[in-house]
């Protein structure tokens, strides 16, 4: 009985403050200052998906690549995902390094054309 009581009286209190804490919002304010122009992004993105790869245990793969250019290594950026082949019904993938059953999966050089 305690608890239900307790219970009541905090759902109450928790009700009440959320119904008196909102109120309407007041009228629009003027329009700030336009800030200074900023440089454009680079939005140049490519995406390379490696399929049916097994990595044996205690062992060190190369991958070739043939997307990945010396551009790319001078002036991008590489990110190595795997997917972990999960049974739900997605795809999870997880950026690397990461532990699979007491292992760790790593990238240990990019090169052109190549990862190891």
């Amino acid at each position: 009985m305690k608890t239900t009581k307790r219970f009541f009286t905090y759902g109450l209190l928790v009700l009440s403050m959320v119904f008196t804490s909102c109120s309407k919002d007041g009228d629009i304010g003027p329009q700030g200052e336009q800030g200074i122009a900023g440089q454009d992004g680079n939005a140049n993105v490519t995406s390379v998906v490696l399929r049916d790869i097994s990595l044996p245990s205690n062992s060190t793969s190369t991958f070739n690549v043939p997307e990945l250019t010396q551009e790319i290594l001078d002036e991008g950026l590489v990110v190595v995902h795997i997917n972990l082949n999960t049974t739900a019904s997605f795809e999870l993938w997880s950026p690397l390094p990461v532990e699979l059953f007491n292992e760790i999966v790593r990238v240990r050089q990019i090169r052109v054309g190549e990862i190891d």
